[in-house]
């Protein structure tokens, strides 16, 4: 009997699933070199399945942490060749795969994939929220792939996939009058002020930020630090899938954009996951008041 090239692609994908958990269990518990065990067992397939610059990413940081540096610079090396605009490329190198790549044809490249429609409306939000044009870009490439009238299942309308009643409330803090939100102005203005909030909410911490836009404040509130050692550590602890991979998306888009425009106003994401990783401010306090409650109880 003969297995279909779909069945046999899924039976990949399966495998490789259990070989990322099992490693990231090790790897957690400060087992470098069976992690590195586990990462490794995908072999020849670690190309094809979902996400794939993360297994270059995380065997190369094994074999760092192991002290085999220049195994880890060859596994860099072909990060950046391989997937050259990959978010797990921006962790290593500040302007992806540039570092291997002649610059001018990878921006020429990045440019062809990464279009930059409704310039005034973003930069009319950007004055307005103080919103980089390029996370605005990169938020709406994700969210809606600039179609105007995206609309998804759980009823998200528009360019920045807002949310009827958070868009009614974010233009109340505005006080704009709430217009249609298949608007491309209106869309983009709430959207990028609705991000804007956020980024008060948590200090301007982008990784929170990004996933509170796409799973809700309160969750990431709740999540706390995960238990993470580091922002990387946090993003791969998130417990939804979607917005794991949503926070990765937006974080490699924006770095993109960062590319193609030259923009020398946000930081880099190289340099925003190497600031220490701090619980959210209020939920050491909660947590510490809960745990009182407990030990009262008892």
């Amino acid at each position: 009997m003969f297995v279909s090239d779909v069945e046999a692609h899924a039976g990949y994908v399966e495998d490789a699933a259990v070989n990322w958990s099992k490693g990231w269990s090790a790897w957690k518990d400060g087992d470098a070199e069976r992690a590195l065990k586990e990462w490794s067992k995908d072999g020849i397939f670690t190309d094809f399945v979902p996400r794939p610059a993360r297994s270059y990413y995380w065997r190369a940081r094994a074999l760092d942490a192991l002290g085999r540096h220049s195994e880890a610079q060859v596994l860099h090396k072909a990060l950046a060749e391989k997937y050259p605009f990959d978010y797990y490329t921006f962790l290593v190198f500040p302007n992806g795969g540039a570092a291997v790549l002649t610059p001018g044809i990878y921006t020429k490249i990045a440019a062809l994939f990464y279009p930059m429609p409704w310039k005034d409306e973003i930069a009319f939000a950007s004055r307005a929220t103080g919103l980089a044009s390029e996370t605005i870009w990169a938020v709406m490439r994700r969210e809606s792939k600039f179609k105007q009238y995206a609309l998804s299942r759980r009823g998200a309308v528009g360019l920045m996939q807002l949310m009827p009643a958070t868009a009614d409330e974010v233009a109340g803090n505005l006080r704009i009058a709430a217009e249609d939100l298949y608007s491309p102005r209106h869309n983009i203005l709430v959207g990028a002020a609705h991000f804007a909030s956020l980024a008060k909410q948590f200090d301007g911490e982008l990784p929170r930020i990004v996933a509170a836009y796409n799973a809700g404040a309160a969750c990431v509130s709740r999540w706390d630090t995960l238990e993470a050692q580091d922002w990387i550590e946090w993003v791969e602890a998130i417990p939804y899938a979607e917005t794991r991979e949503y926070v990765r998306s937006v974080l490699e888009n924006r770095e993109v954009y960062n590319l193609i425009t030259g923009s020398k106003k946000t930081q880099r994401l190289c340099d925003i996951v190497s600031k220490p990783l701090m619980p959210v401010p209020g939920q050491s306090v909660a947590k510490s008041a809960k745990s009182n409650e407990r030990e009262d109880a008892q």
